[in-house]
């Protein structure tokens, strides 16, 4: 557990990153393909 905080390390993000809107569907639903995109594409800004 982390620090006595009840969260398994496995679970605990090594990074964050904010966005101002998640990608959806037309049907509002999360767009996960569209989410790992925009994700990966932070990483590489950020690496560059």
């Amino acid at each position: 557990m982390v620090k006595g905080g009840g969260i398994a390390p496995l679970l605990v993000p090594s990074e964050m990153y904010k966005v101002e809107v998640l990608p959806k569907l037309a049907s509002a639903k999360a767009h996960f393909k569209a989410s790992k995109d925009l994700a990966q594409k932070l990483l590489s800004d950020r690496e560059a």
